[in-house]
């Protein structure tokens, strides 16, 4: 062969080998991503490793039939845009928590912190979840929180010892449920969650996780409740979607052990299992994880499966083999397993353990969360900290760099004077990261940091922490955004859109009916009668008589009828017509809301012409003036030991006790007034 024809060929051969070889590199990427994308959705295609082999091609005809479509067999660069963009638009959720709580087209919306009826429903804590529940294609809302309990005395550092380290006890309330309407309000339809266990409702519900557990094609609810007073752990709750429209609390029917009790303050979603349906993953302090596994109907089978005692829990593949691992975090000042990673053997079971950067001073982490950060195709977690009890907000951010390796990065964003000292969680200082999010807020490609509830009733930490952003700048640098700052386009809602549904919320006032009985405190106030000569008034004229009367379980007395209710700015009185004793008499209430202090106190009036049935006796116990009126008044919180001996201060316990019963059949007012004073009314 001539020489210059030999060193053409030669140089054209290498080229083409290049760029062959510059073609199955792109190719070999392409697949990577691929299978990342297709792991993350829940089409099993194995390792990530850049090989299109069998389990790949399947999971990518998989994916294809899912969202209308087929493959045509050959992989495109522009394949991963266009089966994405598919799975969104089909509204085809992964099978892990992240992306289903992330799966949002628009910048997140926040609610207000405690909106309509929940601001006197739940004590605090409450925690929301943002779904298009009924299959409208309308974001609602859905919250959860802390029961009020009737047996509330501080003890300790904590929530363990809320109730005296005795469990709390009283009602609890269930979920609350905002369904948007086509003009953007929200409207509380709760009555749609049923539950029909002999004592309803949740005692402190920590976890809301959001999943399609029964696999009709609409999301269902776990609540996982840790339970307020003791560390023991309360019972949780289960609400799968019915043909009717409405949730139903299923657990005696869909969980092996409906009443299994663990304190479980950290919960995830995924299918952990890989048989393509949703699980569920618990902590406890028993140094064990709990897993719920899925038949793929929604009945859940209990097994232990692992050995992590942990406060926060998230799930996602970290490892890129196709299964979903577990990063966990707690108290790293003592007690937690050391915050890590416990890799899935692919039956969900989580053993092999990898430990991940620590901070001993800021060592508590209740939350984290977990997300591609940096569009490398692998997943970094983020961390909420805080000093011990809970003192000051930061964020870490661990960037993930393969093979097993993080790179750590800090952003305080709440800090206490080095010299305060807290004694309880409940300081002033306490302001954490309950719920971390993830969404290009600044459409610039990358994913932000959204931050979600903190920073407890001072405005300014609020601001720090509700609603702020930690924005993406690239190269795994952020930049902290507080809410309201000119940079930060986060919304919360107003409150007004937030509106309560008065058939629904009076539907809540159900009571006891019955005529007036004979009891203790009845016999203590006939004895009273008799022995001072007294007979209360008998002025009855304008009273509206109720259908039933509404009988009072401490003193045996019965509401018989209300008259000449009026309220302005959230305090008010009315009249009622009593049954007690053998007496019919009218008597006085009057009504006031505490902002300060989240409470409503009812009072027996002594105005005239009735005060308490116009006794002149009992005018000595009107030691506060009620809206400035003469005469004073008392409530049950406020009256002298004495008044227990005349069977008076039991029916302040039964005035206070069924004042929102009250108010709901107050017939001089509108439902619109109703629903506005028992919205805030306690």
């Amino acid at each position: 062969m001539h020489w210059g024809v030999f060193m053409r060929t030669l140089i054209c051969s290498i080229i083409f080998s290049l760029f062959t070889f510059s073609l199955l590199a792109a190719d070999r990427e392409t697949t990577r991503q691929m299978q990342i994308l297709l792991n993350s959705y829940g089409f099993s295609a194995g390792l990530a490793d850049g090989a299109i082999g069998p389990k790949t091609r399947a999971a990518i005809a998989s994916a294809y039939e899912a969202t209308g479509g087929v493959w045509d067999g050959t992989l495109k660069a522009n394949d991963i845009t266009h089966l994405q963009q598919q799975l969104k638009q089909s509204h085809y959720t992964s099978k892990a928590g992240i992306f289903i709580e992330n799966n949002k087209s628009q910048t997140f919306l926040f609610p207000p912190e405690n909106p309509s009826i929940t601001h006197t429903k739940y004590a605090f804590g409450r925690f929301w979840v943002q779904a298009d529940w009924n299959q409208d294609l309308l974001e609602d809302y859905l919250f959860t929180g802390t029961m009020v309990p009737t047996n509330q005395n501080s003890t300790g550092e904590d929530t363990g010892g809320a109730c005296g380290g005795d469990v709390c006890r009283g009602e609890m309330p269930g979920p609350t449920l905002f369904l948007q309407q086509s003009d953007g309000t929200y409207l509380d339809q709760s009555t749609l969650f049923i539950d029909q266990r002999k004592s309803p409702g949740q005692s402190l519900s920590r976890q809301n996780l959001v999943a399609d557990f029964n696999n009709d094609g609409r999301p269902d609810l776990f609540i996982a409740d840790h339970g307020y007073g003791t560390h023991e752990g309360f019972r949780d709750s289960y609400f799968l979607s019915q043909k009717d429209g409405t949730w139903l609390e299923s657990s005696q029917t869909h969980l092996s052990h409906p009443n299994y009790r663990i304190f479980d303050h950290g919960a995830a979603v995924g299918d952990v299992d890989n048989d393509g349906d949703f699980d569920l993953v618990l902590t406890e302090l028993k140094n064990q994880l709990t897993c719920w596994k899925n038949d793929g109907s929604g009945r859940m089978k209990k097994s232990k499966c692992g050995t992590v005692n942990a406060f926060a829990i998230e799930l996602a593949d970290m490892d890129q083999d196709g299964d979903l691992d577990l990063v966990h975090a707690g108290h790293e000042f003592g007690g937690s397993t050391p915050t890590g990673i416990v890799y899935n053997n692919g039956r969900g079971v989580f053993g092999s353990p990898k430990r991940l950067p620590q901070m001993k001073l800021w060592g508590t982490v209740p939350e984290l969360s977990i997300w591609d950060l940096d569009g490398d195709g692998d997943n970094d977690i983020v961390l909420s900290r805080a000093k011990r009890l809970y003192v000051g907000t930061a964020i870490q951010v661990l960037e993930n760099r393969g093979n097993g390796d993080f790179a750590s990065t800090f952003y305080p964003l709440v800090v206490a004077p080095d010299v305060y000292k807290a004694v309880h969680e409940g300081n002033e200082w306490n302001s954490f990261v309950a719920k971390i999010l993830f969404s290009d807020v600044d459409r610039d490609g990358d994913a932000d940091i959204v931050l979600s509830s903190g920073g407890g009733s001072d405005e300014d930490k609020t601001r720090q922490v509700r609603a702020a952003l930690l924005r993406n700048d690239g190269n795994m640098q952020f930049t902290h955004l507080e809410h309201g700052d000119a940079d930060n386009p986060m919304r919360i809602l107003e409150d007004e859109l937030f509106q309560t549904d008065p058939k629904t919320l009076l539907a809540q006032f159900t009571y006891k009916s019955g005529a007036a009985q004979s009891t203790k405190a009845s016999q203590l106030f006939a004895a009273f009668l008799k022995e001072s000569g007294e007979l209360p008034s008998q002025d009855l004229d304008g009273f509206v008589q109720l259908e039933e009367p509404i009988y009072f379980n401490r003193t045996g007395a019965a509401v018989l009828g209300v008259k000449d209710a009026s309220f302005e700015k959230l305090a008010g009185r009315y009249d009622l017509l009593i049954e007690w004793a053998g007496h019919i008499f009218p008597i006085a209430v009057c009504v006031e809301h505490y902002k300060q202090y989240n409470f409503t106190g009812t009072r027996v009036s002594f105005e005239a012409p009735y005060g308490f049935g116009d006794l002149a006796h009992f005018e000595r116990f009107g030691t506060h003036e009620c809206r400035a009126r003469q005469g004073g008044a008392i409530g049950a919180w406020e009256v002298a030991e004495d008044a227990t001996k005349l069977g008076f201060k039991a029916f302040l316990e039964d005035l206070q006790q069924h004042s929102r019963i009250l108010i709901s059949v107050l017939p001089t007012l509108s439902d619109r007034i109703k629903v506005e004073l028992l919205s805030v009314f306690k």
